[in-house]
C-alpha cells in the first residue's frame, strides 16, 4: 500500500485584499495540484474579505474533486478562526474542508441563530460598506 503525504500549501496574505487578488492563491493551487491530500497553511493570512471568503471554499471544492479527499486547513490566526466559524465556513464546506486547529469555545462570537450571515455586526448600506473593515 502507497502511503500519500500531504502537500502543505502556504495561502499568500492576499484574501483581505481587493477583488482580483484572490486570483494569487488559484497559481499557487495551479502549480501545486499533485492528486497527495492538500492542507492549506493559513498562517500567512491577516485578514479574509467576505469575497475571498466564497472563493477559499470553492478553492476547497475545486482541490477535493482532484484529491478525492477533504482538505484539511490549518494555522488560521485566531480572529480569523473565529469569523469563519461565525460565516459558518466548515458548515458550509462540510465533506470538502476540515480543521484539526483547537478553537476555544468562549471565542465564538454571540449569534442570533435567526441569521445566517454576518449582516448584524456590520450593517451594508452601499457597494462600498462590503470592503469597509471598519478600522480606519
Amino acid at each position: 500500500m502507497v502511503s500519500m503525504s500531504e502537500l502543505l500549501i502556504a495561502v499568500p496574505d492576499s484574501l483581505g485584499e481587493a477583488l482580483g487578488a484572490v486570483e494569487s492563491l488559484f497559481a499557487v493551487l495551479h502549480a501545486s495540484s499533485t492528486g497527495n491530500p492538500i492542507a492549506l497553511d493559513l498562517t500567512p493570512v491577516t485578514w479574509i474579505r467576505p469575497y475571498s471568503a466564497i472563493s477559499l471554499l470553492g478553492v476547497y471544492h475545486y482541490l477535493k474533486q482532484l484529491t478525492h479527499l477533504p482538505v484539511r486547513l490549518t494555522g488560521p490566526q485566531c480572529d480569523i478562526h473565529i469569523y469563519l466559524r461565525r460565516i459558518d465556513f466548515f458548515k458550509c464546506g462540510t465533506g470538502t474542508v476540515y480543521i484539526t486547529d483547537p478553537f476555544n469555545p468562549i471565542d465564538n462570537l454571540s449569534r442570533r441563530t435567526s441569521s445566517s450571515n454576518v449582516l448584524e455586526l456590520f450593517p451594508i448600506r452601499v457597494h462600498e460598506d462590503v470592503y469597509d473593515t471598519g478600522v480606519g
